[in-house]
């Protein structure tokens, strides 16, 4: 596989790490300000999200 294609494909994994990041810190603050099931669901739901993205930057980086 070509280097740029390497780079690229562990940026693309990184990013969605990072953005899955961010959709638990906004799900967790819902949560805690209004406190309802339905918070609750979406934390768990972009908690587990960002759980199997951390797995996809660690797959990605083993192509190194």
């Amino acid at each position: 596989m070509h280097p740029t294609i390497k780079i690229a494909a562990f940026l693309i994994s990184f990013r969605s790490t990072l953005i899955h990041a961010s959709s638990v810190v906004f799900s967790l603050g819902s949560t805690l300000t209004f406190g309802n099931t339905l918070s609750l669901i979406s934390f768990i739901m972009s908690a587990e999200k960002l759980y199997l993205s951390f797995f996809l930057v660690f797959e990605v980086k083993a192509l190194f």
